[in-house]
């Protein structure tokens, strides 16, 4: 666009030098616009077919500077530097909590391990978790909380950007 390409020319760059899946996805836009769909309309129809929010911030951005006018290329290169910064930010917040994920996989692997260890050095000691009624509703109850504990765990590292 900076070079002085219309945008629908652009569209079709696009296609022309990135990798699938985006570059058949912005074909598929510029098809339909070359055919005759208003662009507002193609563009919508590939914010459906990829639900992504960067995808909903470039078709709002086409969309506003069209009905408003300005520069597009300005415009979109603000958006690039967003997105970028957007994919760095997840980078850190994933560094920083892989140490939350770690714990959350070793807090659920160690009553497993310690069952797996009593059974092989005391096996009538586990029996009694899968031979009395007692027993099943213990271990059933320990696994659902188990499970939902790493659940717990699991949403406590899970951080939106």
């Amino acid at each position: 666009m900076r070079a002085g390409h219309a945008f629908s020319v652009s569209l079709e760059m696009i296609h022309a030098e990135f990798q699938d899946p985006i570059a058949e996805e912005f074909k598929h836009a510029f098809d339909e616009q070359n055919l005759g769909m208003p662009l507002e309309t193609a563009l919508e129809k590939m914010a459906q077919r990829v639900p992504l929010i960067d995808v909903q911030f470039f078709i709002s951005a086409v969309t506003l500077q069209k009905r408003t006018g300005g520069n597009l290329a300005e415009v979109l290169e603000k958006l690039a530097s967003l997105i970028r910064e957007r994919f760095k930010l997840r980078g850190r917040i994933r560094a920083i909590s892989a140490h939350g994920r770690m714990t959350g996989g070793a807090l659920s692997s160690i009553p497993v391990g310690v069952a797996l260890m009593m059974f092989w050095v005391n096996p009538d000691y586990v029996r009694f978790f899968v031979q009395d009624e007692t027993g099943k509703t213990m271990l059933g109850v320990a696994i659902g909380l188990q499970v939902l504990g790493y659940f717990i765990m699991k949403r406590i590292v899970k951080i939106e950007v």
